[in-house]
């Protein structure tokens, strides 16, 4: 039996493009799916602003998560219980 010749990607690769930014701003125009539970935060005081975000329900699952391992590893780390009995 032989195996079928695998040819090696142009790239290592592919599905990265280099010439896209790894991070950058959210999209004004957001599609259906995103404005549904879209989530609008505006921090103000009087007439100045100090902070302005929205948060799409990928965005709040990512800050929950971050937010619930942070404190399970804090209580860990933090906390003076030992595991052992």
């Amino acid at each position: 039996m032989r195996l079928p010749h695998l040819e090696s990607p142009a790239s290592p690769m592919p599905f990265f493009n280099p010439e896209e930014p790894l991070l950058r701003r959210k999209h004004h125009a957001l599609d259906i799916q995103d404005l549904c539970g879209l989530l609008k935060i505006d921090l103000k005081w009087g007439s100045r602003k100090f902070y302005s975000a929205l948060y799409t329900r990928v965005d709040q699952a990512i800050l929950l998560w971050g937010l619930l391992t942070l404190g399970m590893f804090s209580l860990a780390q933090f906390l003076p219980w030992s595991w052992q009995g």
